[in-house]
């Protein structure tokens, strides 16, 4: 989405990536080249103005001494750099704050060349719809609080008969962990557990209010966020895992009130428009079961938040993300993309 962005400003971007051979993809007047991830050392030279590179930096290393060297990493820690990365890397960009303080002891890049790139949204893609009364979604990884969601979802169905949770998410991979207990004690033995319950529960409330979708395409993810009225998100994973939230801002985009746990970046990016409890999630269940039953009964609360959500989605549009990208690499970090703020 940066790529194609940054290409329709005018700029010249190619973008190398997992395909089998060159392409384009046409942005107005301008174009994006696609070429072959495993041709990128073959391009030392090239006359760009800029290298970006996300999640590993290594391919930044054939980059000349005149050129802007900038590093976004998507992940959690940065257990897939290679020592000594920091050597050739001129900016580099987690995802918020509260990314950049987990990181900060992993590192010995230089604080001040740190900047706060988020994701982003196409708002004009994500929108809001027609809501269906009692409509709730899970859109994440298994291992970070749907156990917890299932848990207490026939409360909530209790006290809103409407309420139906939709769950969007491959299984296939899950169904690995339930035989792999791992050390006691260990991250692999919790998520084993999460695991286990997790389809126990799922099994036992079918047909009671719970459906599972698994995976779906784009599309259908942009229909189903814009009817549904809740993103029920209680967020625990087994470590630092939240680096940003997509899932929580196409909901805010779609109109779709979040309702979480401000565990990880979410209390720094979301807290502003959600209904949120603090971590840890299982100290306040009562507190997040209260919310959900009140947001999903309080349909002027839930359209005032709505609203609220959507204007607050504008601030994270593609177009503004990558103006601000834009002018990072052109004026080489000195404006821009925001500083972190430690």
């Amino acid at each position: 989405m940066n790529a194609i962005e940054l290409a329709r400003m005018g700029n010249e971007v190619y973008l190398f990536t997992n395909i089998k051979d060159d392409a384009q993809i046409y942005v107005g007047t301008s174009s994006v080249r696609l070429r072959r991830y495993g041709q990128w050392n073959c391009h030392a030279g090239e006359p760009w103005d800029a290298l970006c590179s996300w999640m590993i930096p290594e391919p930044l290393k054939i980059a000349q001494s005149c050129q802007f060297k900038f590093f976004n990493q998507q992940c959690a820690d940065l257990d897939l750099c290679e020592p000594g990365w920091e050597e050739y890397v001129d900016i580099f960009a987690p995802l918020s704050n509260s990314h950049a303080k987990h990181m900060a002891n992993m590192t010995s890049f230089p604080k001040d060349k740190w900047r706060v790139l988020n994701n982003g949204v196409y708002l004009d893609k994500f929108k809001s719809g027609d809501k269906v009364p009692g409509k709730m979604i899970w859109a994440s990884s298994h291992d970070r609080g749907l156990h917890w969601l299932l848990e207490v979802f026939p409360k909530i169905k209790c006290k809103v008969p409407s309420a139906n949770l939709h769950i969007f998410y491959n299984f296939d991979g899950l169904r690995r962990f339930i035989d792999s207990d791992g050390e006691p004690g260990s991250e692999l033995a919790e998520i084993s557990r999460r695991a286990r319950y997790t389809l126990e529960a799922i099994r036992r409330l079918d047909g009671k209010g719970v459906f599972v979708h698994e995976s779906v395409s784009r599309e259908r993810m942009r229909s189903e966020m814009a009817s549904a009225e809740v993103l029920a998100y209680p967020l625990d994973p087994v470590r630092f895992t939240e680096t940003f939230g997509v899932t929580v801002l196409e909901a805010c985009a779609s109109g779709v009130v979040p309702i979480l746990c401000r565990a990880d970046a979410f209390g720094e990016l979301w807290g502003p428009v959600s209904a949120c409890v603090s971590p840890p999630y299982k100290d306040h269940k009562e507190e997040f079961v209260d919310k959900v039953i009140q947001i999903l009964s309080d349909k002027d609360m839930r359209s005032r938040m709505s609203r609220q959500c959507v204007e607050y989605a504008g601030k994270f549009s593609w177009a503004e993300i990558a103006k601000r990208l834009d002018l990072t690499l052109k004026s080489r970090g000195a404006e821009g993309l925001p500083k972190v703020e430690w």
